[in-house]
C-alpha cells in the first residue's frame, strides 16, 4: 500500500542488513511491482527465498521503458534452488542493464547460465560476481564471452580463484582474454580485482594494456600476492587521465565525478554522490 502512495517518487530501494525475512521482502515486492517506473532493487544481507522469487518474477516482466533496470542481491541467505531460479528468470526474462549476485549460492550449473545471459544482453553494462566461490573451471567460459564484450562500464571480479596456477597454458589464455576485454572495450572505466590471488606476471600483463584503455579511471588489484610499491607506481604512470583530473585511483579510493569531492570509501557511493549533487544544485538555487 505504502509503495502505490508515492508512484512518482520511488523508483529505487536499499535495504541493507534490515532484519528482512522472506515473507516480509515478498509483500515489499508486491508493492514495488503496483510501481509504474520502478528502476532498482539493492538488496544487502538480508533473506531471499521463496516467496521472495515468486513476487520478483513481475518486475523481471516488465518491458521497456518501464522495465527493472538494476538488482544487487548482496550477501544474503538464498538457497542453491532458489538462486538456480534466479539466474533462469534473470537470463531469460529480464533487461537488466546493472546485475551484483554477491555471495549468492551459484553453482556450476548456475553460474554457466549467467554467463549465457552476458554473452546474450544487449543492456548489460555493470555485473559484480563478487565471492562467487565457483570452481576455477566455470570461468573458463566467461573469458571467452568476456573478450569481445564491448558494453561494460563496470566489472567487479573481487574475492574470485579466477585461475588455475597449475594449468599454464590455460591460465596465459584466460589472461590474454582479459587483456583483450581492457584494451578493446572502449565503455570499460572500473575494474576490480582485489583478492584474485593474481602475481606479479599476471599484473604486468595488466598494467601494459592500460596506455590502451582510454576510458579506465579505476582498477582495484589490493590483496593480490603480487602487487607492491613498485608495480602501483608504474601502472599509475600508465592508466589514462582526463586533462581535468589530478589523479587517477590505481589502489585505493575513490575520485567522484563531482569534481568537488573526493570520497576513500567506495561504500554507498551512490547515495553519497546523489545527496551531494542535491545539496549542489540547492545552492545555487539560493546563489541565483
Amino acid at each position: 500500500m505504502a509503495c502505490s502512495l508515492f508512484d512518482k517518487s520511488i523508483n529505487r530501494v536499499l535495504f541493507d542488513n534490515c532484519g528482512i525475512d522472506d515473507e516480509e521482502f515478498a509483500a515489499i515486492l508486491q508493492g514495488l511491482a503496483k510501481l509504474n517506473d520502478f528502476k532498482s532493487i539493492i538488496y544487502k544481507q538480508n533473506t531471499f527465498n521463496e516467496m521472495s522469487m515468486e513476487n520478483i518474477i513481475p518486475l523481471f516482466h516488465k518491458k521497456l521503458p518501464n522495465h527493472l533496470e538494476e538488482l544487487r542481491i548482496i550477501d544474503c541467505k538464498i538457497p542453491y534452488k532458489v538462486s538456480e531460479e534466479l539466474v533462469n528468470e534473470i537470463v531469460f526474462k529480464s533487461q537488466l542493464t546493472k546485475l551484483a549476485l554477491v555471495k549468492a549460492n551459484l553453482n556450476s550449473t548456475t553460474f554457466s547460465h549467467l554467463v549465457t545471459f552476458f554473452k546474450q544482453s544487449l543492456h548489460l553494462c555493470e555485473i559484480d560476481l563478487t565471492w562467487c566461490e565457483v570452481q576455477q573451471s566455470s570461468w573458463l567460459p566467461f573469458f571467452e564471452v568476456l573478450k569481445d564484450n564491448k558494453k561494460l562500464t563496470y566489472l567487479n571480479l573481487a574475492c574470485n580463484r579466477l585461475f588455475d596456477n597449475t594449468n599454464q597454458e590455460q591460465t596465459q589464455t584466460q589472461m590474454e582474454q582479459l587483456v583483450i576485454f581492457i584494451k578493446r572495450n572502449p565503455s570499460l572505466v572500473h575494474v576490480n580485482l582485489q583478492n584474485c590471488d593474481l602475481d606479479e606476471g599476471k599484473l604486468r600483463m595488466i598494467g601494459g594494456c592500460l596506455r590502451k584503455s582510454h576510458a579506465m579511471r579505476a582498477i582495484h588489484l589490493c590483496g593480490n600476492p603480487g602487487i607492491n610499491e613498485g608495480l602501483i607506481k608504474w601502472m599509475k604512470g600508465r592508466i589514462h587521465a582526463k586533462p581535468d583530473e589530478k589523479e587517477n585511483k590505481i589502489e585505493q579510493g575513490y575520485k567522484s565525478e563531482l569534481g568537488k569531492f573526493e570520497i576513500k570509501n567506495r561504500k554507498d557511493n551512490t547515495f553519497q554522490e546523489a545527496v551531494q549533487l542535491r545539496n549542489i544544485m540547492q545552492n545555487k538555487t539560493i546563489g541565483s
